[in-house]
């Protein structure tokens, strides 16, 4: 009797202590740190992310009761489930029929998904060739992107289109991708520069097979695109004739002007292909500006390969790689900004080194100045320390912005903030095990 008494009381105290408490619990979805108040934390104190990312996490007395009531009616649960089980069965093989239908049994798989891709966009494509493939969402990715490459294909038409109205303000197009797809700086700038890249090398042919340029409806479209190239090519012809002329004009000029000037007649240093000594300041600083001023107009994939130190090369794919891995669908991660300029606005004009300096052994340090635009009308000079070292025959970008003291600074941070949510993890596995 006592016994029953004892236990009685405890449960009206519990129920007590839970109405006056009025407290909920709220978990971190990140890291997994469990927050007891009324409302979530506006940060997590473990990984810092914002309150957005706490779920209210239900009591464990309404938890038992929900599990009396479930297993009450346990067996009505089982039935349901095997009836909506059939319902989805009978609905996936409608789809399945309905897709073998839509796919023209004349066109290959691949040709589909490159006009799914140009239509309805990447992501898309990748979810179709997931689903008619029977593969994981890696396979599908790594197929997609080989076979979109290889057709030239990093966006819809319409987004092409788009970018290509931006013409030389790249920086506007990226920021319109961006804000369009809901995508990662890096994500649209790739996009930009790949649709760039790509109508700067075959803008003829684009020209001719786009739909952006389509034909009149009447009967004579043929004979009026057979004319209308022939005066193109005859304009063509003529401005080649007189730019070929004017070259020879100035060529004689100036063999003119060595003759009567022997003395001024100094060689000047036209390309990299020079007798210069590898290792002066005159050729690294002639071979960086050349090197950044072409570097504009690449990739960063690309740009990394060709001009960056293997040492700056690894830290930026582990930056990558870490981005890659924890970074939801939108969030920028640590490319927040451009590149080169290291901000969000302006646009780069040009660059031009002012001094080498610093050269020992197979390393030297350069002032390179920065013309940025702002606008239609506001311009800036930023000046950067770039730091070069002699690398495979030949001077490689080893540092500039600090990019490496940073990228180093981010790779800790991160190995830091998965260290601290395994041990929060493990001391509530513990404490859950008690």
């Amino acid at each position: 009797m006592l016994i029953h008494a004892a236990n009685l009381l405890n449960h009206i105290f519990k129920n007590n202590l839970k109405q006056n408490r009025n407290m909920s619990n709220y978990i971190c979805s990140v890291c997994g740190y469990t927050h007891e108040g009324n409302e979530a934390p506006k940060k997590c104190p473990v990984c810092k992310s914002p309150s957005s990312q706490f779920s209210l996490v239900e009591d464990k007395y309404d938890s038992e009761k929900k599990d009396a009531a479930r297993a009450d009616t346990d067996k009505g649960i089982k039935e349901q489930q095997v009836i909506e089980d059939i319902q989805y069965n009978d609905q996936k093989a409608v789809e399945v029929e309905e897709k073998a239908n839509s796919v023209d049994s004349g066109v290959s798989v691949e040709d589909s998904l490159i006009k799914i891709a140009e239509t309805k966009g990447i992501s898309y494509a990748i979810k179709w060739y997931k689903e008619n493939n029977k593969c994981d969402t890696y396979e599908a990715i790594e197929a997609v992107k080989s076979i979109c490459s290889q057709h030239k294909v990093y966006c819809t038409l319409e987004d092409k289109k788009e970018i290509l109205k931006f013409g030389n303000a790249k920086l506007q197009a990226v920021k319109w991708y961006q804000e369009k797809h809901n995508c990662g700086l890096k994500e649209a700038k790739d996009v930009v520069d790949a649709v760039l890249d790509m109508t700067n090398v075959s803008s003829v042919t684009d020209k001719e097979n786009d739909d952006t340029y389509p034909l009149n409806n009447e009967g004579n479209d043929i004979d009026k695109g057979k004319s209308g190239k022939k005066s193109c090519l005859i304009v063509i012809g003529v401005i080649v004739l007189l730019f070929i002329i004017g070259l020879l004009v100035k060529n004689e000029g100036s063999e003119q002007n060595k003759e009567s000037n022997p003395a001024d007649s100094i060689a000047c240093v036209d390309s990299l292909e020079t007798e210069l000594d590898i290792k002066s300041p005159e050729y690294v600083k002639k071979y960086l500006e050349e090197t950044l001023n072409q570097a504009q107009d690449e990739s960063i994939e690309r740009v990394l390969t060709k001009y960056f130190s293997k040492d700056f090369i690894k830290l930026y794919n582990e930056v990558e790689e870490i981005d890659n891995r924890t970074l939801e669908s939108g969030e920028l991660g640590f490319w927040d900004f451009d590149f080169w300029t290291g901000g969000q606005d302006g646009e780069l004009q040009s660059v031009k080194v002012l001094e080498i300096k610093d050269m020992v052994g197979n390393s030297a340090s350069a002032i390179v100045q920065y013309l940025i635009k702002f606008g239609d009308y506001d311009e800036s000079k930023v000046s950067k320390e770039f730091q070069l070292l002699f690398e495979s025959d030949e001077w490689r970008i080893d540092d500039f912005d600090n990019y490496k003291w940073r990228f180093k600074d981010y790779i800790d941070s991160s190995v830091s903030q998965q260290v601290e949510i395994s041990d929060t993890i493990f001391a509530d596995s513990v404490a859950v095990a008690e």
